[in-house]
């Protein structure tokens, strides 16, 4: 299921976490942390392609159509992101391009977040072999 936030409003997330769009276009963050709120704004240049909770793990991910358009300064984001949210699992994915470029960057975000994350990596394999539903 997918919620899309408009300026204003807030998704709540029974885990104590939510997000809240601006109207400026920034994201609020707002974090439980031990009886206290913690709030993260997050600026527009944080964005991100996809963000879930599953069974109680946080994820975020950065999705390309081809691995060639992954930029040095996609990754440096994604980390700089990660950094600030603190997610179980940092994702990068391409359905087309080279699986030796995406292992380059997952070793670089790994590297940069010091292992705080587990760090996967879904290119043109994965899609290969996910359902026909998935290339939709």
């Amino acid at each position: 299921m997918a919620t899309i936030l408009r300026p204003g409003e807030t998704s709540l997330i029974w885990s104590g976490f939510s997000l809240e769009i601006q109207r400026d276009g920034s994201v609020r963050v707002s974090i439980q942390c031990q009886q206290r709120i913690c709030h993260h704004k997050l600026r527009r240049e944080r964005e991100i392609d996809l963000a879930w909770i599953k069974d109680g793990t946080f994820g975020i991910a950065e999705i390309k159509t081809t691995s060639k358009l992954f930029k040095q300064s996609d990754y440096e984001a994604l980390i700089a992101l990660a950094s600030t949210v603190k997610p179980d699992i940092v994702l990068i994915a391409t359905r087309d391009g080279s699986n030796k470029e995406l292992m380059a960057g997952k070793k670089m975000i790994e590297e940069k977040l010091n292992k705080k994350a587990e760090v996967w990596v879904w290119g043109s394999e994965e899609f290969e072999r996910s359902p026909m539903w998935a290339s939709l």
